[in-house]
């Protein structure tokens, strides 16, 4: 027998920001940290991949304030889109 393992949600927080959910379960800093993990690297003291590497994570971090929990589901829903094994039964 497959463990079941997911969560639930009301259809009011279908609207929530994916990034809402990845601050609850990761934090933020994967939006702050250096692409190369160096912990001395910053505006001030960049690595050589910063410049390249804060366009990608700027824009990622866009795209999850924008993103909804709706739309995820209705990509799913629509069968356009999967998410690991999940499968949508429509009977």
């Amino acid at each position: 027998m497959q463990k079941q393992v997911g969560f639930f949600i009301e259809d009011y927080q279908m609207d929530t920001p994916i990034i809402n959910i990845v601050h609850a379960v990761d934090g933020l800093q994967i939006f702050t940290a250096c692409g190369f993990g160096l912990r001395r690297c910053s505006n001030g003291h960049p690595c050589a991949f910063h410049d390249t590497y804060a366009v990608l994570r700027n824009t990622m971090k866009k795209t999850f304030e924008k993103t909804t929990v709706r739309k995820l589901a209705k990509n799913i829903e629509d069968g356009t889109h999967f998410l690991s094994s999940i499968e949508i039964n429509k009977t």
